[in-house]
């Protein structure tokens, strides 16, 4: 658990820095482009190829790393299946980029329902172009799984720092020539430059591609039968994805644009402990399960729990209550004016409650995905899926735009809740009341820190303004961890006895 430990430490170092990199880049975009239609446009022709990915690339990330480090045992095994396996998906991928080009225009007309007809021809235009980078996407994905297989983790995290350092480069050189049109170009070759960037690491993990398509490769069946009920599942996911677009397309102008913006920056603070935890998390689980170390799986699934708990609940109260701020200061500039930053803080804050239940979630699935179970996670994500539709239906007519963000974190809340029960079920984790106990510390340091705060503010008698009040709560962070520290939460002993 301590090269767990210091691995994780280095992959946060490594996420951060690309988060930080593309927390840059979509303050330029918004500097930009701001929430005008043309960028309502782009966040729409972006749908597809994310759509696609995201069904696609979704099961490949967590189906193939068990079945890689099952095969490593003959690595000219391993090989030949990874280039079967990418053989047969670019000709996949070939047929369902042409159904997408023939029937664009239909496929706008059903994600993007609202828009004027200069909005939806512009938006066929840029999808076309974008289009072609699910291929690259796909190869990135497969060649990430193969790299962690080899306990190769670094590289495949600076990736984020290639996309982003692309459009950078773009916005703050040739956007006044190119615009939004430009903008989707750039995108497209940074996502090649990503696979790119991996290649010579896929060169020192022995890798030589090979075409060689071959439907009725056992483990490519294999495979496939294992990654079926994930694409269910992510299909679902990918349909949440659109009927928030579609109800948001008949709201305001910018209300896409505000989506897509406060999404990022609540994915700013999930993807960090995804992509450090939960990646090597799920290498760790997928070890133990295939030695057969379930009480070493149990434990994990503990520790990060506690983690997640103890850092998520303190951010995600902190991003509620700073929401308009914490835009303002990011991306008021330009042309993202107050009316952007209303718009796309009265959405991140109802996002941000969801922090907690999100990164849980997707936690408890990649420990069913290590114990090889894709059907639970699936069935899990349809039911939550039809709640999420039928309370964003509801809540938007009621509450506008806030009522997709909370109808949002109240479906993770539920996916998070009953995926716990289900793996209580399967391995006898015994966590539910040591958890309650740990998130009512928390929630008792959390009003502790708030008493401080509040004493602070009247014995000083400043004329705290927002950017005052939110430095104020930086500090109480710092005696949230101390307070802690005097708790008894098993992660927390652990990880002083490692400190001290």
């Amino acid at each position: 658990m301590k090269i767990l430990f210091k691995s994780t430490i280095i992959l946060f170092g490594i996420s951060l820095f690309s988060r930080i990199m593309g927390f840059i880049r979509d303050t330029l975009t918004a500097k930009t482009f701001g929430t005008s239609n043309f960028m309502d446009a782009f966040n729409i022709a972006q749908t597809i190829p994310v759509l696609i990915f995201g069904i696609l690339g979704s099961a490949l990330t967590t189906t193939l790393l068990p079945v890689f480090i099952e095969q490593q045992k003959t690595e000219q095994k391993v090989i030949n299946f990874l280039n079967i396996l990418v053989s047969n998906l670019i000709i996949i991928l070939i047929v369902i980029l042409g159904f997408c080009f023939y029937y664009t225009n239909q496929i706008v007309d059903i994600i993007a329902p609202g828009f004027s007809t200069e909005q939806k021809d512009f938006t066929i235009l840029i999808t076309k172009i974008g289009l072609p980078s699910i291929i690259f996407m796909t190869l990135t994905a497969i060649s990430i799984s193969y790299l962690q297989s080899n306990k190769k983790f670094y590289g495949p995290n600076l990736i984020g720092v290639v996309l982003s350092s692309i459009i950078i480069c773009y916005l703050l050189i040739f956007e006044d020539n190119y615009g939004v049109k430009g903008l989707m170009v750039v995108t497209t070759i940074a996502y090649v430059a990503q696979f790119i960037f991996l290649i010579p690491s896929l060169i020192n993990c022995k890798w030589k591609f090979n075409l060689n398509i071959n439907y009725k490769n056992d483990t490519f069946i294999k495979t496939i039968l294992l990654m079926t009920p994930v694409i269910l599942g992510s299909t679902v996911d990918q349909i949440n994805f659109m009927v928030d677009r579609f109800l948001a397309s008949n709201l305001s102008e910018g209300s896409i644009s505000a989506i897509t913006y406060s999404s990022r920056l609540n994915g700013l603070i999930t993807g960090l402990f995804a992509s450090s935890l939960g990646i090597l998390l799920f290498f760790e689980n997928s070890k133990a399960v295939s030695n057969g170390d379930i009480n070493l799986l149990k434990r994990q699934i503990r520790k990060s729990l506690d983690i997640l708990l103890i850092i998520c609940i303190p951010i995600s109260l902190f991003i509620f209550i700073n929401a308009e701020t914490i835009v303002q200061m990011v991306f008021e500039r330009g042309s993202f004016d107050s009316k952007s930053t209303y718009l796309t803080s009265s959405v991140l804050k109802y996002y941000s409650l969801g922090i907690p239940a999100i990164m849980a979630r997707d936690l408890l699935i990649k420990s069913f995905y290590s114990l090889k179970n894709t059907r639970t996670p699936m069935l899990n994500g349809i039911f939550t899926v039809i709640l999420n539709i039928l309370l964003s239906v509801f809540l938007v007519e009621h509450l506008g735009l806030r009522g997709l963000a909370i109808a949002s974190s109240i479906s993770f809340f539920v996916t998070s809740i009953s995926l716990y029960f289900y793996l209580n079920n399967i391995i006898k984790l015994n966590l539910t009341y040591y958890l309650l106990e740990n998130i009512f510390k928390i929630i008792i340091t959390l009003g502790i820190i708030a008493i401080i705060i509040m004493v602070i503010k009247n014995i000083t008698y400043w004329d705290y303004n927002s950017y005052g009040i939110m430095s104020l709560e930086f500090i109480g962070i710092i005696f949230y961890f101390i307070i802690l520290f005097n708790f008894k939460i098993k992660t927390v002993d652990e990880f002083k006895k490692r400190i001290f």
